[in-house]
């Protein structure tokens, strides 16, 4: 259907692992994260709660412009929301 095109899906239980290991003691280090998460290609965050704490966690990560997050379930805003942009 899309040839060449490749997707990762990563299951965050713990969401502190999203912050910097200098703002909480679950925290990934940056090599960690860009691994994971990878430097070069869009990041979806699909989340059921508030969209700004994905933002606050992810800020300061060298993919941070092109990182969203996307809400679902009942009652959510789901509109994304563009790191580096004004909103």
């Amino acid at each position: 259907m899309f040839p060449g095109i490749k997707v990762r899906v990563v299951n965050v239980v713990d969401l502190t692992v999203l912050m910097s290991p200098d703002d909480h003691p679950h925290g990934m280090d940056n090599m960690s994260f860009n691994a994971l998460f990878t430097t070069d290609a869009p990041v979806i965050f699909a989340f059921h709660n508030n969209r700004w704490l994905i933002h606050t966690m992810v800020h300061g990560r060298s993919n941070e412009a092109a990182s969203c997050a996307r809400l679902y379930g009942s009652g959510h805003d789901h509109y994304p929301v563009r790191h580096g942009s004004a909103q």
